[in-house]
Formats: structure tokens, C-alpha cells, sequence
């Protein structure tokens, strides 16, 4: 078995605090895990090595797509966690692979047209 690949999509919204420590969740499983750091755009990406970095890049408004087109054309990995207060507009480019959106608390709630777009596996912190 090769090792797995994750990619950490993490919206740089004010609503995403602390994000370091949620990563370590799925970096937990032995598996390489890139971070993307987004807003309207991906403003910075780098391999997650067990820590927060000092400074988070962006703090703009959301969009998904860049980080999904990265993962899809770049990365290539077995799975994106997106770490995301989840509002955004749609999602414009498909996923080659499964997502799991993390939204934190006082992001999208259940019912919500921005929660329901949001397609795959969801978790609210």
C-alpha cells in the first residue's frame, strides 16, 4: 500500500481560527498532508509537517474552486478536507475525489442553500 495523500483545503476567513490543530486530526493517519490556504484564490500552499505556521495568508472572501482545480490537476490526492465557515457561491469544478467539509462553528447550518450545495461527506466543529 502507497502512502495516502490528503489535501487540507483551509478558507482563510476570519470564521477559521486555530486551524493548525484540526489538521493534525487527518494528518494523524500517517498519511502526507498538503495544506492549501485559500480565500478567493489559493494564497499559499506547503506540506503540513505537525505545526500551524506563524502567519495565514488570504482573509479574503471564499470560493471553493481553486483549491478543488489544484488538488485535481496538481496534487492528485486520495482525499480534500476543506476546513471552511462553508459560505460561499457554488462549487464550479468537480472533484476528482472525495471531500469532506469541515465547517466551523457559526458557519453554514443544515437546510441552508450555501450547507446543501456543498457535496460529499460534512461535519460541523
Amino acid at each position: 500500500m502507497g502512502s495516502r495523500v490528503i489535501v487540507d483545503g483551509v478558507s482563510t476567513t476570519p470564521g477559521i481560527n486555530n486551524w493548525g490543530e484540526r489538521v493534525t486530526v487527518s494528518g494523524a493517519a500517517c498519511a502526507e498532508v498538503w495544506v492549501v490556504e485559500c480565500d478567493v484564490s489559493i494564497a499559499a500552499s506547503y506540506a503540513y509537517r505537525g505545526h500551524a505556521p506563524i502567519e495565514v495568508h488570504g482573509r479574503g472572501g471564499t470560493s471553493f474552486d481553486a483549491p478543488i482545480q489544484f488538488a485535481n490537476e496538481k496534487y492528485h490526492p486520495d482525499a480534500l478536507v476543506y476546513f471552511t465557515d462553508g459560505f460561499a457561491g457554488p462549487v464550479r469544478v468537480k472533484p476528482r475525489m472525495p471531500v469532506m467539509w469541515i465547517i466551523c462553528k457559526g458557519g453554514a447550518k443544515p437546510g441552508t442553500d450555501y450547507y446543501e450545495q456543498l457535496s460529499g461527506l460534512k461535519a460541523r466543529m
